[in-house]
């Protein structure tokens, strides 16, 4: 089915400076049988994955409300159109027969779509503090390469940092400092968010899909580590599965659900730490920091919610015992 559109009620808002609204279908409503067009696993593959439980949630939401928010479609000329965001959504609803609403925007070039991609992902408020981290890494990663790289002679410090002679070979300006200043951040968070997103896409795509969806957990040092590696040289698939074998730390065939999996074990080994003997209060207290911190680094704020309230019970329980 063509599509086709009033420009003259358009209504549609840009991001940033890559796209061209070119409108919203007058209240028209479509669904899978009516509307056909293209998903690119290299878009799919820059928007969040969402975990079991977020699906199953989005799924009931869904069903409940019906879909408000359109699906936004890349209108290619000549070509079928692509669908930019909103796949989850688009899943559900050819599941069960839902209709949309759409918004259309028109690009001048697939590079412009990921920037357009990746400046719409970095704006949504429900990422978790290391999907920031990556679509920062990676945006950064493109911003460098666009700029025109590095000069010849730059490169990376023995600790593996970005050294201050890492500058645009058009401009001379610092691209580290430039960008970091873009946004909003230290040149020492984007170094490690940009070796961040160079250690998760050296990972083996088992490994990457899985952390991606949240069904594994990988500390982020030691990702922002394999990407310092990565960044020296080619790692094959034995080469990172051996610096990852200590890491990960969800067994695949006992994986519940997602979210929860972190929640089922929490009660069960803070209760054993909490039966240590007082000589090794000092360490409970650290390992448990270091338990929370992770979960801040890793979970969103429904899961903190929820992880909030394990503790709560805890805490009751060991006062009843006081």
């Amino acid at each position: 089915m063509a599509l086709k559109f009033n420009k003259n009620k358009a209504k549609a808002t840009q991001t940033g400076n890559f796209a061209n609204a070119v409108g919203i279908s007058d209240g028209r409503r479509f669904n899978s049988k009516t509307i056909n067009f293209v998903i690119l696993p290299e878009l799919q593959d820059l928007l969040p994955r969402l975990t079991v439980s977020e699906k199953k949630k989005l799924e009931q939401n869904l069903l409940k409300q019906g879909i408000i928010d359109p699906l936004v479609i890349w209108q290619r000329k000549d070509e079928s159109p692509v669908l930019l965001d909103g796949h989850n959504r688009f899943s559900i609803a050819s599941e069960h027969n839902l209709d949309f609403p759409i918004k259309t925007l028109e690009f001048d070039s697939i590079d412009d779509v990921k920037n357009y991609m990746l400046d719409l992902q970095m704006g949504k408020r429900n990422l978790i503090k290391w999907q920031v981290s990556y679509f920062r890494g990676m945006k950064y990663a493109r911003m460098k390469n666009t700029a025109g790289g590095e000069r010849e002679g730059a490169g990376r410090k023995k600790d593996g940092n970005i050294s201050n002679e890492l500058v645009s070979s058009n401009t001379g300006i610092d691209l580290l400092d430039q960008y970091a200043s873009e946004f909003g951040i230290g040149r020492a968070t984007l170094n490690r968010d940009y070796n961040f997103y160079l250690g998760v896409e050296a990972l083996p795509e088992d490994y990457a899909n899985r952390f991606k969806e949240r069904r594994i957990k990988i500390p982020k040092q030691s990702i922002e580590q394999l990407g310092k590696i990565n960044s020296k040289e080619d790692l094959d698939k034995e080469q990172v599965d051996k610096f990852l074998g200590h890491f990960v730390s969800l067994d695949e065939e006992n994986k519940i659900d997602g979210d929860d999996v972190w929640l089922q074990s929490i009660k069960q080994t803070t209760i054993n730490q909490s039966k240590y003997k007082p000589v090794k209060l000092s360490s409970f207290m650290n390992s448990e920091q270091k338990r929370v911190n992770q979960f801040i680094e890793h979970e969103s704020k429904e899961s903190l919610k929820k992880i909030k309230q394990v503790y709560l019970s805890l805490i009751a329980e060991i006062e009843s015992h006081l």
